[in-house]
């Protein structure tokens, strides 16, 4: 299970990896992933708002 789930993570959060540093010895990249999904969600929903759908 920790495979397959490193396997499905691992593209995304390495990009963020190189970036982020660890602090005090936690990885933070996967609420960094989160925070800019979350990000992406309201720019999408604030673009389909201005159009319309």
């Amino acid at each position: 299970m920790g495979d397959v789930l490193y396997r499905l993570t691992e593209p995304a959060l390495r990009p963020i990896r190189r970036v982020v540093p660890t602090v005090g010895g936690l990885d933070l990249s996967p609420v960094v992933l989160l925070l800019l999904l979350y990000f992406i969600r309201l720019v999408v929903h604030w673009m389909f708002a201005q159009v319309g759908f």
